[in-house]
C-alpha cells in the first residue's frame, strides 16, 4: 500500500527519537482516518517498543479488526498482547498468523510489514 503522509511523518518522528510526538501524530491521524491500517499498524508497534502496553493492545485490537486477515498485523498484535500480559489472547493471534501463512508462497511480501516476506515471518515465528 502506498503510505498516508502523517504515518510517514509519525515514523519519521519515532526514528528521530520523539515517540511521544510521533504517537500523538497517530492518534490525531486514526481520529480523522479510522480506517488506516497503516497508522493502527505503527502505533501498536511504537507503543510496545515504548512500554505503554495498555496502549499498545487497543491499537493491536483496532489494527486486527480492520484487517484480520493479514498475517503481519496478527502477528504484531500478539505481540502487544503479550506485551499486555494477555497470554491467551497472544496465542490466538499468533495461532491465527500461523493460519494466515498457510499456503502462501515463502517469497511473498507481507502488507504492513516493511518488506518482510512470508517466509521470513515463518522464521520468527519458529523462534518464538
Amino acid at each position: 500500500p502506498t503510505f498516508d503522509r502523517g504515518v510517514l511523518f509519525a515514523r519519521a518522528l519515532a526514528d528521530g527519537g520523539q515517540v511521544d510526538l510521533a504517537l500523538d501524530v497517530l492518534e490525531a491521524l486514526v481520529e480523522e482516518k479510522p480506517l488506516l491500517v497503516q497508522a493502527h499498524v505503527l502505533r501498536t508497534l511504537l507503543a510496545v517498543d515504548s512500554q505503554r502496553t495498555e496502549l499498545a493492545a487497543a491499537c493491536a485490537r483496532q489494527a486486527a479488526f480492520l484487517a484480520h486477515d493479514q498475517p503481519m498485523v496478527s502477528w504484531i498484535c500478539s505481540v502487544a498482547f503479550e506485551a499486555a500480559g494477555q497470554a491467551r489472547r497472544a496465542r490466538a493471534a499468533k495461532n491465527h498468523t500461523i493460519k494466515l501463512l498457510r499456503g502462501r508462497p515463502s517469497q511473498e511480501v507481507l502488507l504492513y510489514a516493511d518488506g518482510l516476506t512470508t517466509g521470513q515471518l515463518r522464521i520468527v515465528l519458529n523462534g518464538r
